[in-house]
Parts: structure tokens; C-alpha cells; sequence
């Protein structure tokens, strides 16, 4: 695996899961608020950043622990806003892609950009939505799954015997 990608990685899943568990237990004090569903997704998401540091860590002590990335890559990818349900999780650095119905005629579907440095969460349940449905994926996200999914089948090539 090539050395900035393994350095990106770290920063990506140590850093971003740490600044991820660090923005969600600060504002933990604020769930109470909405009752005891909003504590139980706010422990959830710690939970997933606390992975997400975690899989950072195992790949720190040994580079073939890479399923805990791909996992902690894969939960970062969808974005979904629908009027009963949205999630997003990101940790580190996003960029989301999504496509909702069209706001003006002659539109097949409208699409928004967004990024960030940081983490960023966002899950609800049944509960009325502002806004259209919209759905997407989390761009950078799907090229660092990529990019670590074709440096595993590399080495792995690589280590078959002749």
C-alpha cells in the first residue's frame, strides 16, 4: 500500500473518529432535550466513532487489518433524507452528492453538493421532515473504499506465489 494512503487513512479514521466521538460527546448535554430516543442515537454515534478510531488504530499496529476500514468507509457512504427516516455519518472529511425531486418544471431531479472537514452526523426517525426526499452518497468516502478495496487486491496479488 502506498505510504500516503496509508497516512491518509490514519488521519481520515483516527483523527476524524476522534473529532467525530469528541463534537458528539460535547454536545451529548443537548439530546436530553428531545427525550430518550435522541440519547440513544447520540450514544449510537459515539459508538460508530469510537469504531471508526478503533479500525484507525488496529490498521496503525498492523497495515493487513483492513476490513475494519473498508466497514468504517462503508457506513460513511449513503446519505438519505426521506420523510420518514435520514442518515448520514461522516468522520474526517465528506463530500455528498444528492439528487432530490425537481423544484422547477422541465427538471428531471435536483442535486446539491456538500462538504466539509470534520465530522458530521445526522440520523431521524418517523418523525415529520422538512423538505423533499432526497438521496446520495458520500463521494469521498466511495474513492477511499475504492482506493483501499484496489490497494488490498494488489497486495494480495502481489504475495500469490509464482
Amino acid at each position: 500500500m502506498r505510504t500516503w494512503l496509508r497516512l491518509l487513512l490514519v488521519v481520515l479514521t483516527v483523527g476524524g473518529g476522534f473529532t467525530g466521538l469528541s463534537s458528539t460527546v460535547g454536545a451529548f448535554g443537548t439530546f436530553e432535550k428531545y427525550g430518550l430516543f435522541a440519547e440513544l442515537v447520540g450514544l449510537v454515534f459515539m459508538a460508530l466513532y469510537l469504531f471508526v478510531v478503533t479500525a484507525g488504530l488496529l490498521f496503525v499496529h498492523d497495515s493487513r487489518r483492513t476490513r475494519p476500514l473498508l466497514v468504517a468507509f462503508a457506513l460513511q457512504i449513503p446519505w438519505v433524507s426521506l420523510p420518514v427516516f435520514e442518515y448520514h455519518f461522516a468522520a474526517g472529511l465528506y463530500a455528498a452528492v444528492t439528487l432530490g425531486p425537481p423544484k422547477l418544471a422541465g427538471q428531471l431531479f435536483t442535486y446539491e453538493l456538500t462538504g466539509d472537514l470534520g465530522a458530521n452526523w445526522k440520523f431521524r426517525f418517523a418523525s415529520v421532515l422538512e423538505g423533499p426526499w432526497s438521496l446520495g452518497i458520500n463521494v469521498f468516502a466511495l474513492l477511499i473504499y475504492v482506493l483501499l478495496q484496489l490497494s488490498i487486491r494488489r497486495f494480495s496479488l502481489s504475495q500469490e506465489p509464482a
